[in-house]
């Protein structure tokens, strides 16, 4: 039946209020659909899917919506399938073993992650594995020493900072030492290999020299010792990598001035082995020196990882500090890292390739500049060198001075809407903005991406901002 003409031109005018059918369009709710499929990778060849239980946490966020902020709980309806019923708006996601918010888009989202190896229970703090080291060479308490992860290639060590700093070895006897390695992080391992290395000190830093494999069985909040392990000297490389000279130039300087109250405190350079198809990184070598120290990576002649067909790649880092004022008189350094990364044959440290730290960090404030209109403000920035995704942590100064790090939130562009429950009311913030270009990511899958051969990350801070 036909509307009557005041009928009609009521339901027209309700249109044209709307401004136009795409903001009714806006206003319907739509389906999210997320799947959860962890890809475990063995091999170069081989790997399996993993789907999240049903029984567990379902996926859940927040959508900025036209009206605000809403809460969006997902429901599972199969095995590694959620959906969630949300209002169009920037939406943000999290995954059921995580408290990171990751941005999305579309109705189709993938929050699948890749890992190396099959899957494992992550151990908490407090966890240790403490090896027995012997047929070691020349041994001191400032021993470098690695333990590899041979399913998962990760290593652990006892080099903190920017490396130039050694937790101390146990010393036995110039053969013999104990290592106690923090596991905190790493998998919690069943009867499985783990290699130990041994580095040779080099004037200003070292290079691994010998190696030596133990089964080691972990427990969670514990510490758990090994069997002995017998080390040996590492093979020759066939073809050395080349040594490498490394200026860095003005880049330490840019770093200190693009944060605020910046200091630049050292660099670091090294080789690495890295096993392409898995991303998987094992140093074989670092020299340490001043921000304005020019560095000489050594011709690399052993092969860390003879069975691994790695490449060499070469990471150059600068430690640099922002320091935040406590008082009149007195501040608190906060340390922040820079690196860069590439191929040897592709390496190159110029203005065109090193990262530098956003910058023009802003958010929704009072006219006083640093008090937030709101507890779900929005932050935005300026980049300065290529990045393709973005983490903001929110680090909140408690009263004695101590950081309480909050919800990290990954996006792509040069904003970061906050949206509830991140900020505590009636507090003083500082907000971390990491620029990473390392791979190709989208938000429609934002935990895959694709490596590319160089990969830079870079830090910056705003200044200090009120929560109301």
């Amino acid at each position: 039946m036909r509307p009557a003409p005041a009928v009609a031109a009521a339901l027209l005018g309700g249109l044209v209020a709307c401004d136009d059918f795409e903001q009714l369009a806006a206003m319907k709710p739509r389906l999210l659909t997320v799947e959860l499929r962890d890809r475990h990778v063995f091999s170069e060849d081989a790997g399996a899917f993993f789907v999240f239980s049903t029984s567990g946490r379902a996926v859940d966020g927040w959508v900025l919506a036209s009206g605000g902020w809403v809460e969006a709980t997902g429901t599972w309806v199969d095995a590694g399938v959620c959906e969630l019923t949300a209002p169009r708006g920037f939406t943000y996601l999290r995954r059921p073993d995580g408290p990171d918010l990751f941005e999305v888009e579309g109705n189709q989202v993938d929050l699948g992650s890749r890992f190396i190896g099959p899957p494992h229970r992550e151990a908490s703090a407090n966890t240790t594995v403490t090896f027995d080291v012997e047929g070691a060479v020349g041994v001191d308490a400032r021993t470098v020493t690695f333990a590899w992860v041979q399913s998962t290639l990760q290593a652990q060590s006892n080099l903190t900072g920017l490396g130039s700093s050694v937790e101390p070895v146990g010393v036995t006897s110039a053969t013999r030492y104990s290592f106690a390695a923090r596991w905190s992080g790493l998998p919690l391992l069943e009867a499985e290999p783990v290699t130990v290395f041994q580095a040779a000190p080099l004037a200003n830093g070292w290079v691994l020299a010998r190696h030596g494999a133990v089964s080691v069985t972990s427990a969670d909040g514990r510490d758990v010792q090994p069997p002995r392990v017998q080390l040996t000297d590492l093979p020759a490389l066939g073809v050395p990598v080349p040594s490498t000279s490394i200026d860095v130039g003005a880049w330490p300087q840019q770093l200190a001035d693009g944060v605020i109250a910046g200091e630049a405190v050292g660099v670091a350079a090294e080789t690495h082995a890295f096993i392409a198809w898995a991303g998987g990184v094992l140093p074989a070598q670092a020299v340490y020196g001043g921000p304005a120290a020019a560095l000489v990576l050594p011709e690399l002649t052993i092969d860390p990882l003879p069975d691994a067909g790695w490449v060499p790649r070469i990471e150059v880092s600068v430690d640099y500090t922002s320091t935040l004022p406590i008082s009149a008189d007195a501040g608190l350094p906060l340390p922040f890292s820079a690196f860069l990364s590439a191929p040897v044959s592709d390496f190159a440290l110029n203005d065109s390739t090193v990262p530098l730290p956003v910058e023009d960090i802003e958010a929704d404030v009072e006219k006083d500049r640093v008090t937030l209109t709101s507890r779900t403000p929005t932050l935005t920035w300026s980049r300065r060198s290529p990045a393709n995704r973005y983490q903001v942590v929110p680090i909140r100064i408690a009263a004695d001075g101590a950081f309480e790090f909050g919800t990290s939130l990954r996006v792509f562009a040069e904003r970061c809407p906050i949206p509830p429950g991140v900020l505590e009311p009636d507090s003083e913030y500082i907000f971390l903005i990491q620029a990473e270009n390392c791979g190709v990511a989208n938000a429609t899958a934002p935990l895959r991406r694709t490596l590319q051969p160089r990969c830079s990350s870079v830090y910056a801070r705003s200044r200090i901002l009120y929560t109301p």
